[in-house]
């Protein structure tokens, strides 16, 4: 995501983990990744779960549909206290499989949630190594990439 971020999206900043500065419980929802393009005035709020056998956090779709409702609900409470100067906010969701049917049909009616998921999660890894397979060490220090996941797709992509 991070790297996506950075390197398509073109943000100034991308963090990681961050948490309303608030006291209690609530200090505990943290939003993955924040990725800020100043130029455009867009946030970025994005959700990971890289699980790799299909997105499931409990014992049933209906846990994790609700802890994923859960996580969007806290993303929009982040944007609505602390980003007021970003008109564009975007909500996003990245795991690599998320078995079709009743979960992605819920997250569908979340609205406002962009699903980067199976296939759209796919094709963003392939368009960042892309990116990656056409620059240089050299590249990503004028560009300060700090990236490592992106340093290992350069590497990858200049495999003799």
């Amino acid at each position: 995501m991070s790297a996506y971020l950075k390197h398509v999206e073109k943000c100034n900043v991308v963090d990681y983990k961050v948490r309303r500065p608030v006291q209690g419980i609530e200090a505990m929802n943290e939003i993955d990744v924040i990725g800020f393009h100043f130029e455009k005035r867009k946030v970025f709020l994005c959700e990971a779960k890289t699980h790799i056998m299909g997105l499931y956090m409990g014992k049933s779709n209906k846990d994790t549909i609700v802890k994923i409702r859960d996580q969007y609900n806290n993303m929009k409470l982040y944007a609505d206290k602390y980003l007021k100067d970003f008109p564009n906010v975007e909500f996003q969701l990245w795991s690599p499989y998320v078995p079709i049917g009743v979960q992605t049909e819920a997250y569908k009616k979340m609205g406002g949630l962009e699903l980067i998921i199976n296939e759209n999660y796919t094709k963003r890894i392939r368009e960042l190594e892309r990116i990656a397979g056409k620059t240089t060490k050299q590249d990503e220090i004028k560009v300060d990439t700090g990236n490592p996941f992106f340093r290992t797709l350069q590497i990858l992509g200049h495999l003799r």
